[in-house]
């Protein structure tokens, strides 16, 4: 026989609205009176019955996350942070992973919306903002991290990707470096197009030459970054530097060069951008941008919140902009320090 929130209520001599806040740890409802629900409902195997909750309150207190790549950590960090607030929260997680592919963040948006999540957090891959304001017009929360997509009326997260590349490109031409590559990411990406931006800038700003060969486009992967190294060497003289779009593209172009016995740093210095952990362990530890990733999957998750718990509660969407920090190791030829600049 399956035992209900009534039952226990009965039991304990409280109403049910008590049992119901008492199972969520409500501070309304004291702690002896709390302990002795809590104790009953364990007692009897009682288990809560999300589907009929979920029909009272008009919520199923789920999340949808809609990621580019799963198995780059800086996202792992991201999915982290947000699962922990989510579950502080009694709230479930739902993860995407659409390997920047359109046609799979499509298929997902629809996969959550028939899964009915109360909000859906995202990275998005492309740059298209009908698909997500028709979310918004539907009433769905929504929540962009690192790509803003114009059009969209959404609350927006990131780390400040100009800053943090031009800040990387700078210290390279401090080092004395002139001939700089860059490794660029999707060209419907908005944080990729800004650290392009910022290494475009920077280098005009200098005087300096950007030859296209120099400028490649990657999917940002791994996989990509080697095959990027393999064109870049290919094409002919090599540059004195690379600016990769991030730490896995660096990765990958670090293991090419090596095969093909390219020295980092001494025959050419290497950027990456995130600083995920594994670059500070390499046998040369990777110069890179750390972005600060739980404090943005953290807000993220805060943001949603915010918006499913007090729909009716009218705020101004908020668009945050995080500071990264310069993280210098031995890719360049330096002992470790961290700085911005």
């Amino acid at each position: 026989m399956t035992v209900t929130i009534k039952d226990i209520a009965r039991m304990a001599n409280v109403s049910h609205t008590t049992v119901s806040r008492a199972l969520k740890d409500s501070p309304e409802i004291g702690e002896e009176t709390r302990r002795r629900i809590k104790e009953l409902a364990q007692r009897l195997n009682y288990t809560s019955n999300a589907l009929a909750r979920g029909l009272v309150l008009k919520r199923s207190d789920s999340i949808g996350l809609v990621i580019p790549d799963i198995i780059n950590p800086y996202y792992a960090h991201i999915s982290k942070a947000i699962e922990n607030v989510a579950s502080g929260r009694n709230f479930s997680l739902i993860i995407c992973n659409t390997d920047r592919n359109p046609e799979k963040e499509r298929h997902y948006l629809q996969f959550l919306r028939a899964k009915q999540v109360d909000g859906i957090i995202m990275v998005p891959v492309t740059n298209r903002p009908e698909p997500l304001q028709d979310l918004v017009r539907d009433g769905i929360p929504l929540v962009l991290i690192d790509n803003w997509v114009p059009g969209v009326t959404a609350d927006f997260i990131t780390n400040d990707n100009f800053a943090g590349a031009a800040a990387a490109v700078r210290h390279l031409i401090r080092r004395g470096k002139r001939r700089i590559a860059h490794f660029a990411g999707p060209r419907d990406s908005f944080a990729s197009q800004e650290r392009l931006r910022a290494y475009r800038q920077v280098m005009a700003e200098q005087g300096l030459a950007v030859p296209e060969a120099w400028v490649i486009s990657t999917n940002a992967t791994f996989e990509e970054g080697e095959r990027t190294a393999r064109q870049l060497l290919h094409a002919g003289e090599l540059p004195e530097a690379i600016f990769a779009v991030n730490d896995v593209v660096a990765m990958g172009a670090l293991k090419y060069f090596y095969r093909k016995g390219v020295r980092v740093p001494e025959d050419l210095a290497l950027v990456g951008y995130d600083d995920i952990e594994m670059v500070a362990m390499l046998p040369v530890a990777l110069t890179t941008v750390r972005q600060r990733k739980h404090e943005l999957g953290r807000t993220a998750a805060q943001m949603i919140l915010e918006r499913i718990l007090a729909p009716d509660e009218a705020r101004e969407y908020r668009n945050v902009t995080l500071q990264p920090r310069l993280v210098v190791r031995k890719s360049c030829g330096e002992p470790e320090e961290e700085r911005m600049g």
